[in-house]
């Protein structure tokens, strides 16, 4: 069998954040595309879980919610621990692999790497880190000069690769001195014919809004894990304005999260009238959500007690990529999310830069078709960027891994 490609990375079976689905999609494509296994590894020290879920060709887009999970109950433990669980697992899977594996990819969450670094002492194993936001916004704050934080940095110095998800988050790392060697954002890719989707698509709504016709008045959305870094909530009382205000709309939050209950007390009203939805969804569903959307909300930053920025946003990438017009906080806060969109979404986001009321923003964008038609056509181009080949191309060459064109 081909050498696999060891991923680490947080809840790989679930929608519940972009490297999460990052990991399925790089997965999905060497796998099902280049014959290349790969073995994800995970822990949940709040389950007291370790997966490690096998993935090997062929891949087929029917077995995507039905992945095999080898799963492994153990005694709970801290959380400081949990990068200990790992490192165990890919030494096993080392152990396994007499020949050898083609490098490890840590994903996230960066607090796993150092004890992986132990176990990969092979100069020919390349270990290679995916940077996310939250972790390098931590390396840039004083937390970064703590023990944690200059143990961390140890690590990153000895790993064979160090990329980003977004240029915004290459300028800070570099900022602060980590050498950086690219960037590898969201991809657009994924493994699901058009038929697929549209059945999808046809499935959720009657599942969302049962009774109504397809395509019935506008559909706004929120994808994402409902917490408040990412202003859920806030994006809720958005859409419960714009209910109010056009009887025409429909709003559908996918996601999971500490908010969710908040966020379905808000939408109550408008969940029990048939006019809205909040709820988890899969990677597929997410997929037909988007191929239906007529806009997408994105809350990172609209918390004012929450100093959070986003990286980038692999649900603004999947939105933006179809088309979609992707509202979010203009202004320094934006971070990465920004390079997802065309130059027209940008300017209509940062002309809304402290302006509270997005139910009129939404409105006046519905009307306006000229501009929306802009919007939509160059976002479709500004996904031609996040296409699979060209994202991965750098990062899987740290590996031995060339793509064909």
């Amino acid at each position: 069998m081909s050498k696999p490609l060891v991923v680490i990375s947080r809840n790989p079976d679930s929608y519940l954040s972009g490297h999460s689905i990052f990991s399925w999609q790089l997965s999905e494509f060497l796998a099902g595309r280049a014959g290349i296994p790969v073995v994800h590894v995970t822990h949940s020290s709040r389950e007291g879980s370790r997966h490690s879920v096998r993935i090997t060709p062929p891949v087929a887009a029917r077995r995507y919610r039905r992945i095999e999970v080898q799963y492994e109950p153990m005694a709970k433990v801290p959380h400081s621990l949990s990068s200990c669980v790992v490192a165990d697992s890919i030494d096993g899977i080392l152990r396994e692999y007499p020949d050898g594996v083609r490098g490890v990819l840590a994903v996230s969450p960066l607090s796993y790497l150092a004890d992986v670094l132990n176990v990969c002492r092979n100069p020919s194993i390349p270990v290679v880190s995916l940077l996310r936001g939250t972790d390098t916004l931590q390396l840039a704050r004083p937390w970064g000069e703590t023990y944690s934080g200059r143990r961390y940095r140890r690590a990153l110095d000895q790993c064979d690769g160090i990329f980003t998800v977004s240029r915004w988050l290459r300028d800070l790392a570099r900022k602060i001195d980590l050498p950086v060697n690219g960037v590898v954002a969201p991809v657009t890719f994924h493994p699901f014919s058009r038929e697929t989707l549209e059945a999808e698509a046809r499935s959720l709504e009657e599942r969302m809004f049962p009774g109504g016709s397809p395509n019935q008045g506008r559909l706004v959305a929120f994808a994402g894990r409902m917490a408040a870094e990412k202003g859920a909530l806030k994006v809720a009382q958005v859409l419960d304005a714009l209910l109010q205000r056009d009887p025409s709309v429909r709003a559908v939050m996918a996601g999971s999260g500490s908010e969710r209950d908040r966020v379905s007390q808000v939408l109550a009203h408008w969940i029990s009238a048939g006019r809205a939805w909040a709820g988890p969804l899969s990677f597929p569903e997410v997929l037909a959500l988007s191929s239906r959307a007529d806009l997408m909300l994105m809350g990172s930053g609209l918390e004012e007690e929450d100093n959070f920025t986003e990286a980038i946003s692999s649900s603004s990438v999947t939105f933006a990529s179809r088309g979609t017009p992707v509202l979010y906080r203009g202004g320094p806060r934006s971070g990465g999310i920004r390079e997802a969109v065309g130059e027209e979404n940008r300017l209509w986001c940062e002309s809304l830069a402290g302006h509270e009321c997005w139910s009129d923003a939404i409105q006046d964008l519905f009307r306006d078709e000229t501009r929306y038609r802009r919007i939509s056509s160059q976002n479709r181009d500004a996904g031609k960027a996040f296409e699979i080949h060209t994202v991965l191309s750098p990062l899987l060459t740290c590996f031995g891994i060339r793509l064909a064109c």
